[in-house]
């Protein structure tokens, strides 16, 4: 019975494509993982392989900065161009994809405590999450103009069953969003493992947003990606009032276990990935009928 629910559950993920429009994603963020991979080598960055968490507080931040920046101005294009007629946010879901793979090359938040050997740097996780804030808003706004150019398959209007949404309807999803999203990556996160961290990060995204969405079914899909970025700047600023363990490289807190790629990366693709999920269960989904066991 529970392989039953687990299964149907699962095809009610999926159900918001079709298995082609899942493959091309897939593909398209490939794509975006080796454009990334190549930036890194080419730019040089990390210095210190899985031992540079941050941007900013690494040997090379320019370097870094430079891969972010660079690498999602690519793959957005470059998503948009390949899948902007699917959803409008395509190409950013697979530019976030990519963005993953430099969060992978920079380890883990304890690496980076050993190595840096102070714990003043979560006042640097905290600066350099809004940064990356800052940069995916810019990365939205490529996005309107390559809609405006024909490339992106225009933001479809409200449907009935959605809200316009007030200025404090969004606020109070992007609250929603990120309050779920750190409770359930302090459930799924109890270790600093790389792995972990990052599918706990993707899935707790995904979860807050599907949550807050059917709580304020407002648009665009920003009010929810933006909630983990507030996730994780509040869980630095709790690891700068109570820092723990940092002398051994034991974060301060569950939320702090994630780096600001993680968030960035994988928080914003969970979040897009729920609010496209969130959106196709709204309109109503198709009963979806599993063969019985035998």
């Amino acid at each position: 019975m529970f392989d039953r629910t687990a299964r149907l559950v699962a095809a009610k993920f999926l159900e918001a494509f079709s298995n082609t429009q899942l493959f091309c994603l897939g593909l398209t963020g490939v794509g975006s993982v080796a454009l990334f991979l190549i930036l890194t080598r080419v730019l040089g960055w990390p210095v210190y392989l899985r031992l540079e968490a941050s941007l900013l507080a690494g040997a090379s931040p320019l370097a870094g900065i430079a891969a972010v920046a660079v690498g999602m101005m690519a793959a957005v294009v470059l998503g948009s161009a390949l899948l902007g007629r699917l959803r409008y946010e395509a190409g950013l879901f697979t530019a976030c994809i990519g963005l993953a793979a430099l969060a992978s090359r920079g380890g883990t938040v304890g690496a980076l405590l050993r190595s840096v050997g102070r714990p003043q740097v979560y006042m640097t996780l905290s600066m350099e999450t809004l940064m990356l804030l800052g940069l995916m808003g810019l990365a939205w706004q490529g996005l309107a103009l390559l809609a405006r150019r024909g490339w992106v398959r225009p933001e479809p209007l409200p449907a009935e069953n959605e809200l316009r949404g007030s200025l404090v309807q969004k606020i109070m999803a992007t609250l929603i969003q990120a309050i779920l999203t750190g409770l359930l990556i302090a459930l799924l996160a109890q270790g600093d493992h790389k792995k972990q961290v990052m599918a706990s990060v993707l899935i707790a995204s995904m979860l807050g947003t599907i949550g807050a969405h059917q709580a304020f079914p407002v648009r665009p899909s920003a009010a929810f990606w933006a909630g983990p970025f507030l996730t994780g700047i509040a869980g630095y600023a709790w690891a700068v009032r109570s820092p723990g363990q940092w002398m051994i490289g034991m974060p301060a807190n569950g939320l702090a276990m994630a780096s600001p790629l993680d968030y960035a990366s994988l928080g914003t693709a969970g979040a897009i990935y729920g609010y496209w999920t969130s959106r196709r269960w709204r309109e109503g989904p198709v009963e979806m009928e599993l063969p019985e066991e035998v």
